[in-house]
């Protein structure tokens, strides 16, 4: 453990069918002397496939293009990295309980 900070930015996107993409981030409060990498690996470890989340692990809508085909769409977003940041948070929900979120999603989605 190395290097203290006390915001992180999470990017992710959303693809649709037609491999169109939004790039979206939100900015976490996280404390501890975790470095990114380890931070990226903890979180990768409960993500669908080490890549994927549902929105509302993160507390949001979902992302889309104003149109959504449910034959063809689908509700993950993928990860894209974490990066230390200055930003304003934009959410209430730390980092860890981010997580903490996403592994309980994922025990819900792939029993």
């Amino acid at each position: 453990m190395s290097g203290s900070f006390t915001k992180i930015e999470v990017l992710y996107l959303y693809r649709d069918a037609g491999n169109y993409k939004i790039y979206d981030k939100r900015v976490l409060p996280c404390s501890g002397q975790y470095t990114i990498d380890e931070m990226e690996r903890r979180l990768r470890d409960v993500l669908i496939d080490e890549e994927y989340f549902l929105p509302r692990a993160l507390g949001i809508s979902q992302l889309d293009f104003g149109y959504y085909d449910a034959e063809l769409d689908h509700d993950w977003l993928e990860f894209i990295g974490l990066c230390r940041t200055d930003q304003e948070v934009d959410t209430d929900l730390d980092f860890f309980s981010f997580v903490e979120n996403m592994k309980q999603l994922k025990q819900e989605v792939l029993p």
